[in-house]
């Protein structure tokens, strides 16, 4: 017995499985330092210095402007309220709704305990969309999101996960949607509890108690509303009174709100869409930390964009916004819409905006990549790409590049011998060797283009 215990225990450490005889086996933990990093390179003037012009506009406002239209009329990756049509077609939307109930049901999902979401849960759900109720085209309506919320690929609160256990990805989740943010609404549930609404980037359901219905004019003239502050830190605390003891709740980076006229030495009034006790549309007064925001849009520089990035270090990494947080795609939108420059939150629209100024192919060698990048790239206002993301460029130090970047789990080697996931689920800065001789593969060989974000 004895000799047939020590040969299993013996197979399972030759094949690699990390065992413990007292319990589960603990995670690999992630490192406070990525590999090829030090601690200098964790505080953003460490870049900032880097730069050879790193207060440079890499764009004026007129051509923001220009860049700004090539995305939502050009590149059709985001929806400019103003211009949209103010009509819907009822077989577009009916289709919407039953390819997306089609799509749910056959993606075989779990709640939380694990258990599967059976079918007649899509039947409920059908019948709340009430789609038959839609007998015409119709013209929208318009509104406004007055407290942070989810927008959800169906009208319903609980999560649902792809992988039974995995709690952290709720596949219903499209993103989140900050104060203020404009709506189109072209429909409510049977129980009068959600809105399906267009947003900038994305269609979905939001609960209606976070909306508030409003004419058109009332969004145009907010949105273009003089003086404004725009949030540049991560997330931001949102206040009922100047004192700042009411919490009321958060605001992401890039959020834009109009200042009022009752700011104090800490604290800045902004002026936010409510609903009043009738459901009816007033604009109030809230009040956000005067380091949490800056008045206007910052300028377009290396500077901006390197110091709003590293306002996400160590931030934790959100799948499409749960809990307000990032992923890569959003942290990288929401950086760069501090200065205005409104990206696309789809990777295959980012990667047709902006200058190539340099292209790698497969047969491309690491070391004429490495050449690329480190004698023509800027830090701070140029993105890297691969096949499936971008990332934010910082600069490059003897000769090695490094980005910016959010990321879930990396591979690397435990005692040069396994490759194994780490999991990391921040945002972290990197050398782009990380993953090398993994089966992932380094990020540099990884590469397809580098180009900066202008017109």
């Amino acid at each position: 017995m004895k000799k047939h215990i020590f040969v299993s225990l013996a197979a399972l450490l030759a094949c690699g499985c990390s065992l413990s005889l007292f319990g589960p086996a603990r995670p690999y933990p992630s490192p406070i330092l990525m590999p090829g990093t030090t601690p200098e390179m964790q505080s953003p003037g460490y870049w900032v210095s880097l730069s050879p012009g790193p207060d440079k506009p890499a764009m004026t406002r007129e051509e923001i402007t220009k860049f700004n239209t090539l995305v939502s009329d050009g590149l059709k990756a985001r929806t400019d309220i103003f211009t949209a049509s103010p009509f819907f077609s009822k077989w577009t939307l009916i289709s919407n709704f039953e390819n997306t109930l089609k799509t749910y049901q056959s993606a075989n999902l779990f709640y939380a305990s694990g258990k599967k979401v059976p079918s007649v849960f899509y039947y409920k759900v059908g019948g709340n969309i009430n789609a038959s109720e839609i007998l015409y085209d119709g013209v929208n309506q318009y509104g406004f999101v007055v407290k942070t919320a989810s927008l959800r690929a169906l009208p319903i609160k609980q999560s649902m996960y792809r992988t039974r256990g995995d709690t952290e990805a709720d596949a219903l989740l499209k993103c989140t949607l900050d104060i203020g943010a404009p709506l189109i609404v072209q429909h409510e549930t049977f129980d009068k509890k959600w809105y399906y609404v267009l947003t900038e980037y994305y269609s979905g359901w939001i609960e209606a108690d976070n909306a508030v219905l409003c004419e058109l004019q009332d969004v145009k003239d907010f949105l273009s509303k003089s003086p404004f502050c725009v949030v540049t830190s991560a997330k931001a605390d949102v206040f009922l009174d100047e004192e700042m003891s009411g919490f009321y709740g958060t605001a992401s980076m890039g959020t834009r709100l109009p200042t009022g006229t009752k700011s104090t030495e800490d604290a800045v009034n902004v002026v936010a869409p409510y609903r009043d006790k009738e459901g009816k549309m007033i604009f109030g007064d809230l009040f956000i930390r005067r380091n949490s925001i800056h008045q206007g849009y910052l300028p377009y520089t290396p500077r901006s964009i390197i110091n709003e990035a590293f306002e996400y270090i160590n931030q934790p990494y959100g799948s499409n916004g749960i809990y307000s947080f990032t992923d890569n795609q959003t942290f990288v939108a929401k950086v760069f819409s501090t200065t205005g420059v409104f990206l696309p939150v789809s990777y295959s629209s980012t990667t047709a905006l902006g200058d190539a100024i340099a292209a790698f192919g497969e047969d491309i060698p690491r070391r004429q990549r490495f050449d690329s990048l480190t004698n023509s790239v800027p830090g701070g206002v140029t993105l890297l790409f691969t096949d499936d993301n971008a990332y934010i460029y910082l600069g490059a130090v003897k000769g090695a590049p490094y980005t910016i970047r959010e990321i879930w789990t990396y591979k690397q080697f435990i005692k040069n011998t396994t490759s194994h996931d780490i999991s990391l689920k921040r945002a972290v800065v990197t050398d782009l060797l990380l993953e090398d001789k993994t089966s992932a593969g380094a990020l540099i060989d990884r590469l397809i283009s580098a180009r900066i974000v202008k017109n």
